[in-house]
C-alpha cells in the first residue's frame, strides 16, 4: 500500500486506538472514598457516640474516617497519574510494508489493509475496528473468527 493510500484511508477512518474513558476529577476520586459500608457505619457510630455525650470517641472515629479517605485519595490520585505516565512512555510502534518498503509507524497509524511485517519476539499490534469478518457468509463456510485468533486458511475459488 502506498503511504498517500494510508493516509487518505487514515482520514477515512479513526485511528486505531482506543477511546480514553472519562478522566475521574480528583473530588470524584475522594467521595469514592466514602463508598463502603464499612466507612458509613463507622460515620453513624461516630454520630450517635456524639448523640449520647461521648464527644471524644465521636471525634476519634470520625478522625479515623477522615485519615482513612485522606489516604486512600492520596494513592488513588498517584496511581491515576502513574498510569497516565506510564501511558505516555509507551508509546507502541509497528513495522508495515508501505511503497515496497518496511516502515516503522506508531500503531495509531495502521489501517485496515496494512500488512505488518513481523519478527520473532515482536508484539502484535491489533486492529481497534471491526477488522474481523464475521459476516453470515463466512460464517455459514466455519470461518468465524474471534478477537485475537490468526488462522490460514485457503479455498477453492467459487466454494
Amino acid at each position: 500500500m502506498s503511504a498517500q493510500e494510508a493516509t487518505q484511508r487514515l482520514a477515512t477512518n479513526d485511528p486505531n486506538e482506543l477511546k480514553e474513558g472519562r478522566r475521574i476529577s480528583p473530588l470524584q476520586i475522594f467521595l469514592g472514598q466514602f463508598k463502603s459500608l464499612i466507612i458509613w457505619i463507622l460515620i453513624v457510630a461516630g454520630v450517635i457516640s456524639g448523640v449520647l455525650g461521648e464527644v471524644v470517641d465521636a471525634i476519634a472515629i470520625l478522625a479515623i474516617v477522615v485519615l482513612n479517605a485522606v489516604i486512600g485519595f492520596y494513592q488513588e490520585f498517584k496511581a491515576e497519574k502513574s498510569i497516565a505516565a506510564l501511558k505516555k512512555m509507551t508509546a507502541p510502534q509497528a513495522k508495515v510494508w508501505r511503497d515496497g518498503q518496511i516502515a516503522v509507524i506508531p500503531v495509531t497509524a495502521i489501517v485496515t489493509g496494512d500488512i505488518l511485517a513481523l519478527e520473532a519476539g515482536d508484539a502484535v499490534v491489533a486492529m481497534t475496528g471491526d477488522g474481523v469478518n464475521d459476516s453470515p457468509r463466512h460464517q455459514r463456510r466455519g470461518h468465524r473468527h474471534r478477537h485475537g485468533e490468526i488462522r490460514n486458511r485457503s479455498h477453492k475459488a467459487g466454494c
